[in-house]
């Protein structure tokens, strides 16, 4: 009687016959970060790539801090990369923050609108509560994408 097993018997005109079958087909694997920069998403990506088996693995991803525009796509690639790696993945990410930094405010002409409305969401996050602040970050990733859609047209 051990724990993820399962034991078959095969009765055959009075022989028996006791076969110890493995039933434990899934791994978990709960992993909780901070992230802040390229790095940490790099050693999220080596950590998973170490394991055996991934179509064998059911993955938790809990993540938090507070990135750049380019960390948030790096990250959101990471997901997608993690999502096909595995047999099933749950990724948290809603206490991961997107500030964009100075280079990603850059992009856009110091007096456009794209530049001010981005300057002053980033201004309402910083003095949010704790609680509201991932309504402004989620704001702030809608309107980058959204200005950085219109600026390619």
């Amino acid at each position: 009687n051990r724990s993820g097993y399962s034991l078959l018997v095969e009765l055959d005109r009075g022989a028996r016959t006791v076969t110890e079958l493995s039933t434990a087909q899934y791994r978990y694997v709960h992993i909780e970060r901070e992230i802040r920069s390229e790095e940490d998403l790099r050693t999220i990506s080596r950590e998973l790539d170490a394991l055996a088996a991934l179509d064998t693995v059911l993955v938790k991803l809990v993540l938090s801090g507070v990135v750049s525009v380019d960390i948030r796509q790096k990250l959101d690639k990471l997901a997608e990369d993690v999502q096909r790696k595995v047999a099933f993945a749950t990724i948290r990410d809603e206490r991961v923050s997107l500030i964009p930094n100075e280079e990603d405010l850059r992009r856009f002409p110091i007096d456009s609108m794209a530049a001010r409305s981005l300057h002053r969401l980033r201004d309402m996050h910083d003095r949010a509560s704790e609680q509201d602040r991932p309504i402004f970050s989620r704001a702030i990733a809608l309107a980058y994408k959204a200005f950085s859609e219109e600026a390619q047209r």
